[in-house]
């Protein structure tokens, strides 16, 4: 728990879904990580792949773009949206559905 303004609350994030990192190749990245390091590849698409660590909770998602990024996994996207706004947060698009819930694109105030 967290004290915000003379009140505790919870933490909105759960744990780090994933973490994007930059390929030109991702056939050569998925060589590097999967059969080199040991991820296992969960999902492939046209331009990224999912690579699940050992914890199972985690995914290293490699993108053929630059577009590095972490994703947070929340109980509730609409309730730490809000929260989010609250603490001065910026919403930069969202939220939107996606094949395993809704994501939504925050941006800190830095």
């Amino acid at each position: 728990m967290i004290e915000r303004k003379n009140r505790m609350v919870n933490s909105i994030f759960q744990n780090v879904d994933c973490i994007s990192f930059y390929v030109d190749d991702l056939d050569n990245g998925i060589s590097f990580y999967s059969n080199s390091l040991g991820l296992k590849l969960l999902w492939r698409a046209e331009y990224s792949c999912g690579l699940g660590m050992s914890d199972g909770i985690t995914e290293v998602v490699l993108v053929n773009e630059h577009n590095p990024q972490v994703n947070f996994k929340v109980e509730s996207v609409e309730c730490a949206l809000k929260d989010f706004l609250a603490a001065g947060g910026n919403l930069e698009y969202g939220p939107f559905d996606i094949d395993i819930g809704k994501f939504d694109v925050l941006v800190d105030k830095w």
